[in-house]
């Protein structure tokens, strides 16, 4: 049941803590430990902590706090502060006439009060006189202004809670509010759409486009319709896409050149492009497909692999640049070579499953350009190695370790026959179980020059290798 706070008598007397903890320790020693947030465990340490989000002397809110959260109204002890601005405003307008409602607190559940206020706030205070003073002190500055929208830059903390009332946005609060922490980085923009008196605030820097209840604006035609109405101006010289590559989405044909800087920018935009568009599949459902931006649906074919490989080309801001294919899905061959070449490794060829997509001629291609970008790369086609060992590639080494009961024995044979000369550990080293013909193709090969390196590395060696060794030794020793 309920229980009915005084709200007149907290104000004029205040609450006791003590009296509170007798009353409702228990109960709020039991919530908190549902509270998926918290770090405290006593009653007196959550009483000390919702009293910190009252902003009145006596706290005279405390219990109304407290109520809401063991109502579950409030599911979180760390958001208790997102009702202080309503507090603030409670105790402002709560003796006015014609306003029953508030009375009470009772008749409220967690942040339905500020909602409330908020619209209370803007009936009884909008004043144009009020409006026209900061534009006149360069507080704000009217952007944009016509019968149906207006767009106001605002310039100080109190221009931001002016024009930004009747919403949930932090640069608008009261307390702690992030005016200035925003506008360090670049002006905010606050749209009024006089007709319905709504408003959305943005700010590009921060990829931030919000509505009133301080959510992202999903909804594409009416992004459009601010983009290409009141914020029009945004679209002179396309420089504002290149600030935020978001925007992208919603230019009209955009250039290549245009497409070229912003998805530099942001790589992950490839798979927006045509012809790359992540797929959904159904043996993994929780999977998103990615669709390609309409917009684009202008570029050719020619044209898509122009911008990719513009994107997918290395500089001194991004030397490994080739690393972005990994947002291309079934790259082609000509975009994994270009990649490889531009610091790509070959994991980074994914699929629409997001799983390993390299092109047999791939391998080889990256083993004669940079074969140390082969490590850890998953394992090979019979083709390639055979080519690898062949070649005495040193990679090698990696696919026996980790690889070597799915290498056929004649490969094997053949890289150990092949086996460069070096003064590391020969490549029968990291074969665990060398048949007597690998064990005696490594000990003629003698890659290292010293031929007891190559014997006391290998594992259970045969008495055919033994005798060879020996034999061997004594040459030597003679």
């Amino acid at each position: 049941m309920r229980n009915f706070i005084d709200i007149t008598k907290m104000i004029t007397e205040g609450y006791d803590r003590n009296v509170t903890i007798k009353t409702y320790g228990e109960r709020l020693e039991k919530a908190v430990k549902d509270d998926t947030f918290a770090s405290i465990s006593s009653a007196e340490d959550i009483l000390k902590q919702l009293e910190e989000a009252d902003p009145t002397p006596k706290k005279a809110f405390v219990l109304t706090l407290v109520r809401w959260y063991l109502e579950d109204s409030m599911h979180f002890l760390e958001d208790a502060p997102k009702a202080t601005d309503a507090f603030v405003l409670y105790s402002r307008f709560r003796n006015r006439p014609n306003m029953p409602k508030l009375s009470d607190l009772n008749f409220y559940e967690f942040l339905n009060l500020g909602d409330d206020l908020a619209v209370t706030k803007s009936k009884k205070e909008e004043n144009k006189d009020e409006e026209l003073l900061f534009y006149k002190n360069n507080q704000a500055e009217l952007k944009f202004d016509n019968d149906e929208w207006k767009v106001v830059i605002p310039k100080t903390e109190n221009a931001a809670k002016y024009f930004g009332r009747n919403t949930r946005w932090c640069t608008s609060a009261d307390n702690h509010n992030m005016f200035n922490s925003y506008n360090n980085d670049g002006p905010l923009y606050i749209i009024l759409e006089k007709k319905t008196n709504t408003r959305w605030q943005f700010h590009f820097e921060s990829s931030q486009f919000m509505d009133e209840k301080d959510y992202d604006i999903s909804d594409y035609d009416t992004m459009v319709r601010i983009l290409y109405g009141p914020m029009n101006f945004i679209w002179q010289n396309g420089k504002q896409v290149l600030t935020d590559t978001n925007l992208l989405q919603y230019v009209k044909e955009p250039s290549k050149e245009m497409i070229k800087k912003s998805i530099r920018k942001m790589p992950s935009y490839l798979k927006y492009l045509p012809y790359f568009e992540w797929k959904p599949f159904a043996n993994m459902p929780y999977v998103v497909g990615q669709k390609s931006f309409e917009n684009m649906n202008h570029l050719t074919k020619d044209d898509v692999v122009e911008i990719a490989k513009f994107v997918l080309t290395a500089n001194e801001e991004d030397k490994r640049a080739g690393t972005n294919i990994l947002y291309i899905p079934n790259p082609s061959l000509e975009l994994q070579k270009h990649a490889i070449d531009n610091g790509a490794l070959l994991s980074d060829m994914r699929n629409e499953h997001d799983r390993l997509a390299i092109h047999d001629d791939l391998w080889i291609y990256a083993f004669t350009k940079k074969p140390k970008l082969i490590y850890g790369d998953g394992m090979m086609p019979t083709e390639v190695l055979k080519y690898a060992a062949k070649n005495g590639l040193k990679t090698m080494y990696a696919q026996f370790m980790r690889q070597e009961d799915n290498i056929p024995e004649y490969i094997k044979i053949l890289a150990l026959e092949n086996e460069p000369k070096h003064s590391g550990n020969p490549l029968v080293y990291y074969l665990d179980r060398p048949s007597e013909e690998c064990q005696m193709a490594a000990l003629k090969r003698n890659p290292t020059g010293k031929l007891k390196d190559v014997y006391y590395v290998i594992t259970n060696p045969s008495k055919k290798a033994a005798e060879y060794f020996f034999r061997e030794t004594n040459k030597e020793d003679l």
